[in-house]
């Protein structure tokens, strides 16, 4: 699958087994249910999968509306007074929220068939009221970056495997994955792709990418400040919750505690909402390595070595770092940590394909060189850029 409708299909599989386990839907929003059976079929039909080329967008947008959906059945339903909670007067504005819903996946998927490049407006009723959380610690700058994401076609088995950890429905699958090895291996543009990805379809959490040059600003001091505040962004019920612990200590807005910030910001907040943020919620951690001394990290790696277990199951993170010994130590035997080391996989299919892109309109390069530029790379994708570089100028 497309890895935009890999993740539609995880939120209709959550979606789907919640209804399951609850046994009964208002009618009302029971009316969605159909609507989501047939994007399901749309989705898994080999005519719509045959070439996705051209209609990404699309299908990103046919997974961010199934997201949305996907939780306005869920809270709906888990309301005690869902006109009350909806902050409605009447059932028909639960009715036109339903057809808005229904109207706007009709359009995607006639949209992709058509392979039309229109842009369809999907403004749909949010369900709870909009908080702002002003004057947290937040670290600028720290996001994905598009042009750091892999080229298209390369680093494809890579990315499948961790897409397929991420969807993996075991209740004892691990929570972390550990994406580790030398410099110049690609870690971080993996971790930029996936974050891109999932942020395109509405299912990122938070991305928060270190850097060596920025170790003087002491970023490792507003990573949970920062993945709290992103996280409350995209779920209500979450900024609810950790809106209630800073009014009650205003003091969590800016500690450099991240014990506190981890405790009082993510796992009590998150634990609060526990079942009501359907679907995989992705955190990605990139370049931890380069937070600063292993000092700086101490504590992150105590919390993500040990602590991180008490998040739901379908809260996941992806670390990338070089294999520094302070890091190896807390997460090599977690047991909830999945190790992955790119120094063991072979890249250099990838890094013909990249050589062969970048070099495209540079005269005398054959087949031979690139080939010859690929194994010298040792797979090793920043050699391959820079010497892409050095043959261009």
């Amino acid at each position: 699958l497309n890895p935009y409708a890999q993740v539609a299909v995880g939120l209709l599989t959550s979606a789907s087994q919640f209804i399951i386990d609850r046994g009964s839907i208002d009618g009302t929003v029971a009316s969605l249910l159909p609507k989501l059976q047939n994007v399901y079929e749309f989705l898994m039909d080999g005519d719509t999968l045959i070439n996705t080329t051209g209609r990404e967008d699309t299908l990103a947008q046919i997974s961010q509306v199934v997201g949305d959906c996907t939780q306005f059945i869920v809270d709906f339903s888990k309301a005690k007074n869902p006109l009350m909670r909806l902050g409605k007067n009447l059932l028909s504005d639960v009715q036109s929220t339903v057809d808005e819903y229904n109207k706007a996946l009709d359009d995607l998927m006639q949209q992709y068939r058509d392979r039309a490049l229109r842009t369809i407006d999907v403004n749909v009723t949010r369900l709870a009221e909009e908080f702002k959380i002003d004057g947290m610690s937040y670290a600028v700058g720290v996001g994905p970056i598009t042009t750091k994401k892999c080229p298209d076609g390369t680093r494809t088995e890579i990315l499948e495997e961790i897409i397929r950890w991420i969807y993996d429905e075991d209740a004892n699958a691990p929570r972390i994955l550990w994406l580790y090895g030398q410099a110049g291996r690609g870690k971080s543009t993996i971790a930029h792709t996936i974050a891109l990805w999932f942020k395109e379809v509405g299912r990122l959490g938070s991305c928060f990418c270190f850097s060596r040059d920025r170790q003087a600003e002491h970023l490792e001091q507003k990573l949970f400040t920062t993945i709290a505040r992103d996280m409350g962004i995209h779920h209500p019920a979450l900024r609810r919750a950790v809106v209630d612990a800073i009014t009650a200590d205003d003091s969590l807005k800016t500690t450099p505690d991240v014990m506190q910030q981890w405790k009082k910001l993510i796992s009590e907040p998150v634990s609060k909402v526990a079942g009501k943020v359907v679907g995989k919620v992705v955190i990605v951690i990139d370049a931890l390595d380069e937070s600063g001394k292993p000092v700086s990290r101490r504590h992150i790696l105590s919390i993500l070595g040990s602590m991180a277990t008490s998040l739901p199951p379908n809260f996941c993170f992806l670390l990338t770092s070089r294999p520094s010994p302070d890091i190896q130590r807390a997460l090599l035997k977690a047991f909830h940590v999945r190790s992955i080391s790119l120094d063991n996989v072979h890249a250099e299919k990838d890094i013909c394909l990249y050589v062969q892109r970048e070099l495209d309109e540079v005269e005398d390069i054959g087949e031979v060189d690139i080939k010859s530029i690929a194994i010298k790379a040792g797979g090793l994708f920043e050699w391959a850029r820079l010497a892409s570089e050095f043959i261009r100028a």
